[in-house]
Parts: C-alpha cells; structure tokens; sequence
C-alpha cells in the first residue's frame, strides 16, 4: 500500500522510472471511453 500512503512519493517514483511513457511506448495510448 505504499502508493496509498505516500501518494506524492509513488507519483515522483513512476514519472522518475519512466515506466508509464514505456508502457504507452509498447502498447499505445490507452482506449478512451
């Protein structure tokens, strides 16, 4: 639950690893609604 309690920290984490801008690399966009 780390993400759940230190949500600023998760948030500078993900954009510092770069893993959401690989994943939308690999498998585009996601659909919208």
């Amino acid at each position: 639950d780390y993400y759940r309690k230190n949500p600023r920290r998760y948030t500078f984490y993900r954009w510092n690893c770069g893993r959401d801008s690989r994943l939308q690399q690999l498998w585009g966009a996601p659909p919208s609604r």
